[in-house]
């Protein structure tokens, strides 16, 4: 009996020692630090009899600290391996987000922030991060909402506020993405791509002096950043300070030749200040160096015909789609280039080809009908804006040309007809200058007039039309809606004195007519016999009790309202006053009012 007490007890210390080595180990893992933590949590997961939730811990640390040697694929092995022991961690679900992003996989990011957030909703870095996974994935809506969520719960995160300013840039809220750029500066100057970011929002907004200035500081602080060479030296090359920004493209070249759109940026440098072969030489490296990218092909091609060499630029045309074959329009450029140098056949023959690529694209018929009666062919020419007016029945300029063919083959009446529906067809109304008359007659006359008058014009391209319901629309203001207008005034109690008025007091002025001109400064008109013309005698009102209408021979309607309402104010106009010209009511007549107190 003894004896087996002392085995009991003797256990009991091993159990103990056990667990307590146990606790040590991974106390140890969890302190750990750098390359240590690999080491440190291995040991723990050697003891089979550990816990799932303390095994999960391990794995966990070795999933962060791999993550953090650039072994993303190593660290999402071990996260998997933690979730699978322990799926309520919010902790492993978040890290393993952060690999999922880093390795491109936005999608599943998403979902493993989506549940970290359902485990722990107040933890702001899962919501932040998962606004960055939607930014990657270009839902910007969703982006900004949880980055805006992630930074009321911790407005101190910079890099939440960087985010959230480049999905704004992209939804086109440029102020409020320098807002939140300027913020991020605030919470951490000494971060470069802060700089980077609002230089690029500063590039959009063509603000160079600011581009080269926030390119400078991201420069101050990693001197050896390409894209800051390189968006420092476009500035320069805009504010036309070539020699600079050909020495800052130089450098952006030098530290990343990989970076196609700094030998564009370089040649355009060239081109602009004079030196077009050196251009033409950047160019052509953009295009060998990558192929694929038409950019590089389009612009040698460009600058190859400004210098008179047509035959290169075709060569570079014909390789610019050879790199995306699937492109009609490159083929067109093409046809353009031939139909310049006066070879019509192979310019049709790329029209023919860019049709059988986009049969959809009218204007491609329209071009390949012109090219048609160039080369005397008025009947294909003729077939061509037969097809091209069949699905696009409302283009006027496309019964102009087949008119001007019509007419070529001596068919009078059919190019009538066409001329005639041609000019029955919407146009664009009103044009620049038209608008800007408008916008004149505005400022001289009323505003809000005016505005009515161009929106009829926007949503009536058709000028006479538009002119029309213009009138129309003033001709029943003037007729209806003007005759009486709101004046907020307070309530006086009536007075007697006056047929309508119950306390004493003089009469109210009456008001002013088309006959009653005393008030204005005017004399009246006299009579034929000499005596002047008098107001005729005004009638006595009905009386009727406060909020009622009383009507008067004279066809003023007067409404007593509660005290601080309104009253409507009687009306009498010298005619409409208006003419419309063009879709835009001008030459209001004087109108004469005065409120009735």
């Amino acid at each position: 009996m003894a004896r087996a007490l002392l085995l009991a007890a003797f256990a009991m210390v091993l159990s103990t020692l056990a667990a307590d080595a146990q606790t040590d180990a991974l106390t140890a893992c969890r302190n750990a630090q750098g390359d240590e933590i690999l080491d440190a949590c291995a040991r723990v997961l050697q003891d089979g009899q550990l816990p799932a939730a303390q095994r999960a811990i391990a794995h966990l640390r070795r999933g962060e600290q791999l993550y953090g040697t650039d072994d993303a694929a190593g660290a999402l092995a071990e996260l998997d391996r933690a979730i699978a022991l322990d799926p309520d961690s919010a902790r492993a679900h978040h890290a393993r987000g952060i690999v999922l992003e880093e390795l491109g996989d936005s999608r599943e990011a998403v979902a493993a922030f989506t549940r970290a957030i359902e485990l722990d909703p107040s933890n702001a870095a899962s919501i932040g991060s998962r606004g960055v996974s939607h930014f990657f994935l270009g839902d910007y809506d969703r982006a900004i909402a949880d980055l805006t969520a992630g930074i009321a719960m911790n407005p101190q995160d910079a890099g939440l506020l960087h985010f959230r300013a480049r999905a704004l840039r992209y939804k086109g809220d440029d102020d409020r993405a320098l807002a939140d750029f300027d913020e991020a500066i605030r919470l951490a100057p000494r971060d470069a791509a802060h700089y980077l970011e609002r230089a690029s929002l500063h590039h959009k907004r063509r603000s160079w002096k600011e581009v080269v200035a926030d390119a400078t500081e991201a420069l101050g602080l990693e001197p050896n950043s390409a894209d800051a060479y390189n968006m420092r030296g476009d500035a320069l090359s805009q504010l036309e300070q070539y020699d600079r920004a050909i020495a800052d493209l130089t450098r952006a070249a030098e530290l990343d030749p990989k970076m196609r759109v700094v030998y564009i940026n370089r040649g355009a440098a060239y081109r602009d200040s004079g030196r077009k072969d050196l251009a033409l030489a950047d160019f052509a490296t953009a295009a060998r160096l990558f192929p694929t990218w038409e950019v590089g092909h389009r612009k040698q091609a460009e600058l190859l015909t400004e210098l008179g060499r047509r035959e290169e630029a075709i060569a570079a045309w014909t390789r610019r789609f050879e790199a995306r074959p699937d492109n009609a329009f490159y083929l067109v450029d093409r046809a353009k280039a031939y139909r310049d140098m006066g070879d019509l056949t192979r310019a049709l023959a790329d029209y023919d080809a860019a049709i059988e690529l986009s049969p959809k694209t009218v204007h491609f018929l329209v071009e390949r009908a012109k090219l048609h009666e160039a080369r005397g062919d008025r009947i294909r020419a003729l077939a061509d804006l037969d097809a091209a007016i069949e699905r696009a029945p409302r283009a006027a300029h496309y019964y102009e040309e087949r008119a001007r063919i019509h007419r070529a083959l001596g068919n009078s009446a059919a190019a009538a007809a066409d001329e005639k529906t041609a000019g029955r067809q919407p146009r664009n109304w009103p044009t620049a200058g038209e608008f800007v008359v408008f916008m004149f007659i505005g400022l001289l006359f009323d505003w809000v007039r005016a505005l009515a008058a161009l929106t009829v014009a926007f949503l009536i391209r058709r000028a006479w039309y538009s002119a029309a319901a213009a009138a129309a629309v003033g001709l029943v203001q003037g007729m209806v809606g003007a005759r009486f207008e709101l004046i907020d005034a307070p309530f006086q109690p009536p007075r007697v004195g006056h047929p309508a008025r119950s306390v004493p007091g003089p009469d109210p002025p009456r008001p002013l007519g088309l006959r009653h001109t005393r008030a204005l400064g005017r004399r009246p008109r006299p009579r034929e016999g000499g005596a002047p013309r008098r107001p005729a005698a005004r009638k006595p009102a009905r009386r009727v009790s406060g909020g009622q209408t009383r009507r008067c021979p004279s066809a003023f309607s007067h409404r007593v309202e509660p005290a601080g309402g309104f009253r409507v104010v009687p009306q009498r106009r010298r005619g409409v006053g208006r003419v419309a010209v063009g879709g835009l009511p001008i030459g209001f007549l004087s109108r004469y009012r005065r409120p009735v107190p």
